[in-house]
């Protein structure tokens, strides 16, 4: 389990509580009042809309070490649903003890903000990744977007959720993949993937084939 970061004051901890969540856990439902910002400390979570046509979309994806869903640190109620994908314990930090750091400790305001702008690009990443127009596309550029300084990228899920994460059936991922990695533009050893020379020209929205 993460510990927690050290430019969280003291006086935020002194008033936060943990909350252990079992897989497919409610954390928070669509329009419950927000009283609380997370951290998560163990697990994943994952915030959902539903579609008037019935269909579920998920909106943003959370780690271990992450802030989760802090655009409602300034709404009054929550505009998605969010649940544990597997066993996680969250730090849950009252909104207005949070809002009142914010506003009196310059450092933990920066840093705050810094992580916050990290998640933003992660979800704006994500969001670029879906208005691409083919499945080799879109696992090429989640793996460039996730992979580490090494060059790979280790998935947190099993292939079946990556494929909803990418908008794709499993078959159609599962099947792109496996011409990726025959075409040498993807080495894969089960959820370990690493992008070979070439790949960039592949997932460029310019050249989908």
């Amino acid at each position: 389990m993460l510990k927690t970061p050290e430019y969280l004051p003291a006086t935020l901890l002194a008033v936060s509580k943990r909350i252990e969540l079992p897989a497919n856990a409610s954390l928070f439902k669509l329009g419950e009042p927000v009283t609380l910002l997370h951290w998560l400390m163990r697990g994943e979570l994952q915030a959902m809309r539903t579609t008037p046509s019935g269909q579920t979309v998920v909106m943003m994806r959370g780690s271990a070490g992450e802030f989760f869903a802090e655009a409602s640190l300034f709404t009054p109620h929550y505009t998605c649903t969010a649940l544990a994908r597997k066993p996680s314990v969250v730090l849950a930090i009252p909104v207005a003890s949070f809002r009142s750091a914010l506003a009196t400790n310059a450092h933990f305001a920066e840093m705050f903000l810094r992580a916050a702008v990290l998640s933003l690009r992660r979800q704006c990443a994500r969001v670029e990744r879906l208005r691409l127009r083919t499945a080799t596309e879109r696992i090429l550029h989640y793996l460039s977007c996730e992979s580490a300084l090494d060059g790979c990228c280790q998935l947190t899920m099993p292939l079946s959720e990556w494929a909803v994460d990418l908008g794709l059936e499993p078959e159609t991922l599962y099947r792109t993949l496996r011409a990726l990695e025959e075409n040498g533009l993807v080495q894969r050893d089960k959820r370990r993937m690493r992008l070979c020379a070439g790949c960039e020209q592949v997932g460029n929205p310019a050249n989908p084939n």
